[in-house]
């Protein structure tokens, strides 16, 4: 698939006349993206199936709108000059059976990564948005149990627009155990 867009978008009431912090002189915002990705799906005999992307995107905006840290800790829209955001996405997802070895059993397994080079105008990179995550997620199905496994990663953070503070790189974990009361199923696809 692909897609080419222009799009324009006036500041919210927010962005406007939050109070405190609201900034009324804000431009709006024109930009110019595309994206181009290619999916691959294969169907896995009895019920599973197979599916993988890559794709990549690219967006250019003009008076981004942007809310930064100002005096006294409060929050402001400004609008930044120029806005250069890039990036690659890639995707695996398998869910199937194991049929030979635990024919009752279910899994699902996918596998996200997500790279955003976002600049401004100077060469920095925008707070708050990390160039790199990452996210496995294991969801096994047994009778009426599941067990849920989340792993997340995301890279160091900028905290300032001049990218001299930041907060460090990690990872978040989420594991959850269930029983799903009434009947059971096998695949609760």
């Amino acid at each position: 698939s692909a897609s080419l867009s222009r799009n324009y978008r006036y500041p919210t009431l927010n962005d406007r006349y939050w109070v405190p912090g609201g900034n009324a002189a804000l431009r709006p915002e024109k930009s110019l993206s595309g994206e181009f990705s290619i999916l691959r799906w294969q169907p896995l005999d009895p019920q599973g199936i197979l599916e993988y992307s890559l794709g990549c995107y690219w967006n250019e905006v003009d008076d981004w709108i942007l809310w930064l840290p100002g005096s006294s800790n409060i929050w402001s829209p400004e609008n930044v000059q120029h806005v250069q955001a890039r990036g690659i996405e890639a995707n695996f997802h398998w869910k199937d059976h194991f049929q030979n070895i635990f024919p009752w059993m279910y899994h699902d397994i996918s596998l996200h990564y997500n790279f955003n080079d976002s600049r401004n105008q100077d060469g920095d990179q925008l707070i708050y948005t990390p160039q790199h995550n990452a996210t496995f997620r294991l969801n096994l199905q047994w009778a009426r149990w599941g067990l849920h496994y989340i792993q997340d990663w995301n890279s160091r953070r900028y905290t300032t627009a001049d990218n001299s503070e930041f907060i460090s790189g990690f990872s978040t974990a989420d594991f959850s155990l269930g029983c799903r009361l009434g009947k059971a199923i096998l695949n609760p696809g």
